[in-house]
């Protein structure tokens, strides 16, 4: 399901952005007629501005990268209710007998610390493969396949990181088109892809802390309104 709704707004499993109004912001017009001297209440309205400290953001992305993927699966935001909690519960149970078995220590070593190192670059590689300034996000209006599937910006890790993670960084757009091709085609693939979509193909060359950075203050939420809207902060 991901590949086939990847950037449809109300059906897109992992990459859906949350709207003006879920976010909890004011309508359109109402926001933009306000003044940022504005007071609410006697006060100066500056939650806003809490948001927009750099310690807030930072405490943010840590959160993003460390709980995103578990939070994902418990919430059930597959909707795949009876599969994911009891995989969940089957994994935990199997935690606690190794726990009891061996200790706490040996289990958060063996299982612990390599269960945050997956989560922090899948979560990472994840925002930022469906997540940028440039990317168009559509509703049922405007989407179809081959429009969601270009949605996608590859990246590069580096040489070292990309061939480590089989390359899914800098040949995700390919992947989304194609993605029953084995991964050690995907490269291959892009060159000849790049020549065929030409200014449609979308990649970012920023280095990868700055572009986490951007993306996560820069790419807050989308309209409410719009068969094809772009992300806003």
């Amino acid at each position: 399901m991901h590949h086939k709704a990847t950037s449809h707004i109300s059906s897109s499993h992992i990459s859906a952005p949350k709207t003006r109004s879920q976010v909890g912001l004011a309508p359109k017009a109402v926001d933009q007629q306000k003044k940022p001297e504005e007071v609410v209440g006697g006060e100066v309205e500056i939650g806003h501005f809490d948001e927009e400290a750099p310690i807030v953001t930072l405490f943010l992305m840590a959160v993003q990268l460390l709980f995103s993927w578990p939070g994902y699966l418990i919430v059930n935001a597959s909707r795949d209710f009876s599969f994911s909690d009891f995989g969940i519960l089957l994994t935990l149970g199997g935690l606690v007998h190794a726990t009891m078995q061996t200790s706490f220590l040996t289990v958060t070593k063996y299982y612990g610390i390599p269960y945050i190192f997956v989560n922090f670059w899948l979560a990472l590689i994840a925002f930022l493969q469906h997540t940028d300034p440039k990317l168009p996000n559509y509703r049922e209006g405007a989407f179809n396949f081959q429009r969601g599937a270009l949605s996608t910006v590859d990246r590069s890790y580096g040489k070292f990181l990309d061939h480590r993670f089989h390359g899914i960084t800098n040949t995700h757009v390919v992947h989304h088109l194609f993605s029953q091709m084995p991964f050690y085609h995907a490269e291959e693939a892009t060159v000849h892809l790049k020549k065929l979509l030409g200014k449609y193909y979308i990649y970012d060359d920023t280095p990868i802390a700055v572009a986490y950075w951007r993306t996560f203050r820069e790419c807050r939420f989308v309209e409410d309104e719009g068969d094809v809207v772009f992300f806003k902060k």
